[in-house]
């Protein structure tokens, strides 16, 4: 199975025994806070919604319905007994598919453990059934921060790869309403692939999950190369309704962007390396000439790795105003990186697609001190909260690493892997003192899922590599902030790819030998 460690160096590694490729909406992964969460998790009876054997479990939209495949096929169901389920599409093998609010991208020819082809793609929802939006478009790369997909925040619009070029460079950029009755080329004869020179990235400027309103409807961004010019130079798009706005024709290929949580600043780097911020009005500031990385926060502030001499670099804290003010917060090694886990499961973007590496309220961060060969790494927790940064080193050693769920709902316990000298992963909590506890106590897949408050969901004593859909683990829950760890069992012996219902109150799973015979089950938390 090859994943992508994402990072300003991050590249495709081997990673046998760690990875399941399972995918989930993220307002199940978000979770409900409620007063009357109980300190450590119980579950009732797992609920078989439908009977099958060898169902493997594809994602979840936020109206409650659970895509599977079985034998053939992909099927949509209602979570619930008896439900009847829905023919959505053919597929040979279980499909790349990644269920974003109401909305289901389904890569039919693609198995997401193998390395990305283009393919024809299918657009489902509840309300419109199976449209194949594209006969050849390239997928959503698992693990790479930059996207070549999205889905906007009401779930009305999808945006997509199209019409790709026999030798997969060039295509277009596609939006479409999500039931395919209106589709607009807002991109064409650009690069296209995602191990290229320049991988598109494309989303929507605002919606960051559980966020305040904003004051403005979400409009679609592309960064992009126009093909032909070498070196390759990145353009920057945005849409206001049907009104195109070019932002610049001088972004660094292969770079991202991100927004604030009203999309009312939008962050991306320019050739040169430097840092640059266009507002609404599409003004642009040069935010840092020197060669930065980063992202910018959901209140707009901007944290950036700054390279100040060829043997010297610093980590600084930006605030956007009528006067811009940059504050250090701390010295760093040339060697030092900031990492970019993706996440969510699979990286996969809900509106705003570049992703902020940061727990949820914003105050940590996970980073590499030094990397191995193979993109893993020393881990130190960063602490954003003062008006310095403070640094925790977690692991001192290179066979470490950060994947999607990098921190709890509450953020009070940073999440990681260990890897032993089989490669196969653990799964660590660590509080913003260094304190940490392990939390799987065998192998387990890189399926961990914040429910609400500390309380998490993860994959252990998983049996393969992880990355087929059929490997089998344990499902349990835990509270890894809680004095005593008491980690509750969902499921033994269930195929390794589940994902947490909306509200994250409940898991869908798929098993063999479920309580109630083989099939789809629902387990209650």
């Amino acid at each position: 199975m090859r994943i992508r460690v994402v990072g300003a160096i991050g590249a495709w590694v081997v990673l046998p025994g760690v990875v399941s490729v399972g995918c989930a909406s993220r307002g199940a992964l978000q979770g409900v806070v409620t007063a009357a969460a109980p300190p450590e998790p119980a579950a009732s009876a797992p609920l078989r919604v439908q009977a099958g054997d060898r169902l493997a479990v594809l994602g979840v939209t936020d109206d409650g319905f659970a895509l599977y495949w079985d034998a053939g096929a992909v099927y949509a169901t209602e979570l619930h007994p008896g439900a009847p389920r829905v023919k959505v599409v053919d597929a040979a093998l279980p499909p790349l598919t990644l269920a974003v609010g109401r909305v289901a991208l389904i890569w039919t020819a693609q198995d997401p453990s193998a390395a990305p082809a283009v393919g024809p793609l299918v657009v489902w929802t509840h309300a419109s059934g199976a449209k194949q939006a594209s006969s050849a478009s390239w997928p959503r790369l698992l693990f790479g921060i930059k996207a070549s997909s999205a889905v906007s925040p009401d779930g009305r619009e999808v945006l997509f790869v199209s019409n790709a070029s026999a030798d997969g460079k060039v295509g277009d950029i596609v939006r479409a309403t999500s039931d395919l009755a209106s589709t607009t080329t807002l991109a064409s004869g650009v690069l296209v692939s995602p191990s290229g020179a320049c991988p598109p990235h494309v989303g929507f400027d605002v919606g960051r999950p559980g966020a305040a309103e904003p004051h403005h409807d979400a409009s679609a961004v592309v960064l992009a190369c126009p093909a032909g010019a070498q070196p390759p130079v990145a353009s920057l798009w945005r849409w206001t309704g049907d009104r195109r706005e070019e932002l610049s024709t001088n972004l660094a290929a292969g770079s991202w962007w991100g927004t604030d949580v009203r999309g009312d600043h939008l962050y991306a780097r320019l050739r040169d390396l430097g840092s640059v911020v266009f507002d609404r009005r599409g003004a642009a500031t040069v935010v840092e000439p020197l060669p930065s990385t980063g992202w910018i926060n959901a209140d707009g502030t901007l944290v950036l790795r700054v390279t100040t001499s060829e043997t010297t670099a610093e980590l600084r804290r930006y605030t956007l105003g009528p006067t811009l003010h940059a504050t250090k917060l701390r010295d760093l090694a040339v060697a030092d990186r900031v990492h970019f886990p993706s996440a969510l499961p699979g990286g996969f973007p809900y509106a705003n697609v570049s992703t902020l590496p940061t727990s949820p309220d914003g105050q940590f961060f996970l980073g590499y001190t030094r990397r191995s060969p193979d993109g893993f790494g020393n881990i130190e927790l960063v602490d954003l909260s003062g008006e310095a940064a403070r640094g925790v080193m977690l692991e001192e050693d290179t066979n470490d690493y950060v994947y999607e769920q990098l921190a709890t709902p509450d953020s009070t316990r940073a999440l990681y892997y260990k890897l032993d000298a089989a490669r196969n992963a653990t799964l660590f909590a660590a509080g913003r003192d260094g304190s940490k506890r392990q939390i799987s106590r065998g192998p387990t897949a890189t399926e961990t899922f914040g429910l609400h408050d500390a309380v998490v969901a993860f994959s252990d004593n998983l049996v393969g590599e992880g990355s087929s859909a059929f490997d089998t683990t344990d499902i349990r829950v835990a509270d890894v902030g809680a004095e005593r760890l008491a980690p509750a069992t969902i499921a033994s012996g269930v195929y390794a790819r589940f994902v947490p219902a909306p509200g994250g109150r409940a898991l869908v799973f798929s098993s063999l030998r479920g309580p109630l015979g083989p099939g789809l089950y629902l387990a209650p938390l």
